[in-house]
């Protein structure tokens, strides 16, 4: 998944001037209500509000071909930053990248991250941070934090009601995060991420309302 930021007022105003509905004969506020009523009483981020637009947000087709290979480039460019620490802990390679990425952190840490058998692991999410300019766009951040992933699969959802051109249709976003735990698992979220808590409870419910795998059922929140 990507979050994506605008630059400027005029990029947004421009982008939002090209946006068109592909059921004409639903009308902006009855769009609006429809998204309104389809927010969880739980709400999905915790204690924040929204700014509600009646369209999805309209990208190139250029754009969006360079965003769907932008997940494995972020990959490779992700294991190749893991290579470089494992080489560099050995004395392969500059002894500053490991002590870089290790300041800070507590010896256990380290050490349990230096572990034979999960050493190479990666993360299995990549959230990159996208800046969109007039020029392109800007990749300002990859987190590996699954956070905005129900918050994404609910407006997939919401939208894809009366717009059959959303980018991962439906459930993109619930068929992408059910890949990653394909046998079930628990969700455990910190009180530091206690914000994205109940989107993830939205997905959980849906998870296991959409499917009929006895995996999905495995799937706990904590």
């Amino acid at each position: 998944m990507v979050d994506v930021y605008l630059r400027d007022r005029a990029t947004l105003k421009s982008n939002l001037e090209l946006q068109t509905s592909n059921l004409p004969g639903v009308t902006e506020s009855e769009r609006l209500e429809a998204i309104r009523s389809a927010f969880p009483k739980e709400g999905l981020l915790a204690e924040k509000e929204w700014l509600l637009s009646p369209d999805a947000f309209p990208i190139e087709r250029k754009f969006l071909a360079e965003l769907e290979q932008l997940g494995h480039r972020l990959r490779v460019f992700q294991r190749a930053c893991n290579q470089l620490y494992q080489l560099s802990v050995k004395g392969k390679q500059p002894s500053w990248v490991a002590r870089y990425l290790d300041a800070g952190k507590p010896a256990e840490l380290i050490e349990f991250s230096r572990r034979k058998e999960i050493r190479d692991d990666l993360p299995r999410v990549i959230r990159p941070d996208l800046i969109l300019t007039e020029s392109g766009y800007v990749i300002a951040e990859i987190d590996s934090v699954p956070g905005g992933i129900g918050l994404t699969g609910w407006l997939n959802q919401t939208y894809s009601s009366f717009d059959s051109q959303i980018i991962g249709g439906t459930n993109g976003m619930l068929d992408g995060f059910r890949s990653v735990l394909p046998d079930g698992g628990d969700i455990v979220i910190s009180q530091e991420a206690a914000t994205y808590r109940p989107e993830m409870e939205w997905m959980a419910a849906r998870l296991k309302q959409t499917s009929n795998s006895p995996q999905d059922e495995s799937i706990r929140l904590a």
